[in-house]
């Protein structure tokens, strides 16, 4: 398409262009410009423009802009009478692929600059289709990221324990709780938590993994599977943080760990009980109005294998609030100054949050934010947990809780009313109530002994708040033909599914024949190796069980489902206890007579540990 007003100019052109190349090219020429607009609208067939122009000036470049609306693909040589540098520029940056002067323009020059021109646009056509493929990917490949992170920022979330679990330990202790949680990213490295030792102890717990975003919030969700694996079997300090800090060495490569703060609340002695590894140091107010930061020396998780943890004690009264946090709140610079605010003046700062009635966590986190800024450059994580007043035992709530079914000797088997939602324990002498006492409605057998039920085990109770049942009888009765049976035959009632059935018979009747005889009558089984010594040994238990003291002494079952599917079966007795670690630990001799019962459990089991120095085995299977 060749737009040309001047005739004598047009002609110029294509008697030079028909010399250089008679058979190359057709050009179509136009003295209108509408008609040329109109052309090149209703026709792809061109491959090229030359707007012809006396000077490209202003006016020119309009005519060079409603061409190229016309035809946005198409690329327009400029063709002029007049040789000025900065108007070529002009329509160069306008969009001409070039400006040649008519007087210099040659045939085989202006066909060449038409090539040219051809090539460079479709070149640049190519590019810019490569250009807007590769842009929609990645518009597409960030908007999946985003989409990804989102969902893993919800995940995160979800990790915090729930308003639900935070009320039931208002309710259950009158502990108050309150939480701050913010990464620095979308997701970052930063977790809290809390749960319930085994003997009904609150525990909370801080964690931070070093580094930021995506490889750490991974390894947070690797430790809390971990911690969710340990929740509800957390005794003692020490011991829960060395175990982690075993899987975290396996699990995390080097240069990677986690600092952490676990502690949990003895309601009775009113005490704090922890250990650490390398946190930030915990804020602990208590009524006297005085406030200091705890010791949480250690190393951190994931560094070393021979990690020890030390435990620390400290009063924890009622109206005592204690205050958690991660780095990002004391080692942020304040106002973009280089220095930090450091856990000294936090503790200054965090003061002004603590009252008789209780911490306001939302108000020291507002002021944190305007201190530091926002965004921070680390995650940043909060937790207040204070004692409200002085609240019942949590065992004496559960204990008030239950619904115990109380049968006489002249009572008949019958189900329980208006207890919907409210666990139910049957209490009777009989023990042929044991079966009912085991199925659904209620939750468990208790037997009325001559203690009636106050001797009954906090385990019992705590049991059965975690949906699982328990058993609790006099040794007598304990040792009664068909008791093992029967817990069985309801745990498969309760708990069906794809279990060895027959290892959890062998292992609660290894267990609770240990507990009767070892622990509730305190017999020990060395004279069993001879004959001699097994037939006083049958004598000393028979003895036993008609000791009233003795005999009279409980032993208890308690089964619990876990998250993962397993049941955690415990066994306790009320002897003197023993150091069933050690004995665990060691080799049974062939042929002995005693020690083979526990050995089997450690073959059966998947995970075998005890608890009140020796007197409770916990098995999982």
């Amino acid at each position: 398409m060749l737009f040309e007003e001047r005739p004598s100019a047009a002609r110029q052109l294509l008697d030079a262009m028909k010399r250089a190349d008679p058979e190359g090219h057709i050009v179509i020429h136009e003295e209108d410009l509408d008609d040329a607009i109109e052309r090149l609208t209703i026709s792809t067939a061109f491959d090229a423009a030359m707007l012809g122009l006396e000077r490209p000036d202003p006016a020119g470049l309009e005519i060079l802009a409603r061409m190229q609306a016309a035809a946005p693909d198409l690329p327009i040589i400029l063709v002029s009478s007049f040789d000025e540098r900065g108007s070529a520029d002009r329509a160069l940056l306008a969009g001409a692929q070039d400006c040649i002067e008519i007087g210099e323009a040659g045939g085989e020059a202006l066909l060449r600059a038409l090539r040219f021109a051809v090539v460079r646009r479709g070149t640049e056509r190519r590019n810019q289709a490569e250009i807007e493929r590769l842009s929609n990917g990645l518009r597409a490949e960030n908007q999946r990221i985003r989409e990804e992170l989102a969902v893993a920022r919800t995940a995160q979330f979800d990790l915090q324990p729930s308003q639900a679990r935070l009320d039931g330990f208002l309710h259950d202790f009158g502990i108050e709780v309150r939480s701050y949680f913010e990464p620095s990213l979308d997701i970052g490295g930063d977790l809290w938590g809390c749960g319930r030792s085994w003997d009904g102890k609150p525990a909370f717990y801080t964690l931070d993994f070093s580094g930021h975003g995506i490889c750490a919030a991974l390894n947070v969700f690797r430790l809390h599977a971990l911690l969710r694996e340990m929740d509800g079997r957390i005794n003692d300090p020490t011991v829960a943080l060395g175990h982690l800090n075993e899987m975290a060495c396996n699990l995390l490569p080097p240069g990677q760990y986690a600092t952490i703060f676990l502690a949990a609340v003895d309601m009775e002695a009113n005490q704090l009980i922890w250990a650490a590894g390398g946190a930030p140091p915990p804020i602990l107010f208590t009524p006297d109005g005085s406030a200091r930061l705890l010791d949480t020396r250690g190393k951190p998780l994931g560094i070393s294998k021979s990690a020890r943890y030390e435990a620390r004690v400290t009063p924890f009264p009622p109206g005592a609030s204690l205050f958690l946090y991660s780095d990002a709140a004391t080692e942020s610079r304040v106002d973009d100054e280089q220095a930090m605010l450091g856990e000294e003046d936090l503790l200054l700062m965090a003061r002004d949050f603590y009252s008789d009635d209780g911490f306001d966590l939302n108000g020291l986190v507002t002021r944190l934010l305007n201190t530091l800024g926002s965004p921070l450059e680390d995650d940043l994580t909060a937790v207040a947990i204070t004692r409200l007043a002085e609240t019942p035992s949590r065992v004496s709530h559960l204990r008030a809780g239950l619904m115990i079914d109380r049968r006489s000797e002249h009572n008949l088997p019958r189900n329980p009313l208006g207890g919907v939602g409210r666990p139910w324990i049957m209490a009777s002498k009989r023990l042929d109530a044991i079966a009912d006492g085991l199925t659904l409605p209620y939750n468990g057998f208790v037997e009325i002994s001559a203690n009636d039920v106050g001797d009954v085990g906090d385990r019992c109770y705590l049991a059965v708040e975690r949906h699982g049942l328990c058993l609790s009888l006099t040794a007598a009765s304990a040792a009664s033909p068909g008791i093992v049976s029967q817990i069985v035959a309801a745990l498969r009632r309760r708990f069906a599914g794809q279990r060895d059935w027959a290892a959890v018979e062998i292992c609660i009747a290894e267990a609770l024949a240990n507990a009767i005889i070892h622990g509730s009558l305190g017999i020990k089984s060395g004279s069993r190796d001879l004959k001699a010594g097994l037939d006083a040994f049958s004598r000393e238990v028979e003895e036993g069980l008609r000791d009233p003291k003795r005999a009279v002494m409980r032993v208890e079952v308690t089964v619990v489902p876990l998250t993962d599917g397993r049941l955690e079966i415990a066994v306790s007795d009320r002897g003197v206890g023993f150091d069933l670690e050690r004995k665990l630990k060691s080799t049974v001799p062939r042929g002995a007579k005693s020690g083979r019962g526990l050995a089997l459990i450690r073959k059966l089991a998947q995970d075998v540990t005890s608890r009140d120095n020796g007197r409770t085995l916990v098995v999982t299977l």
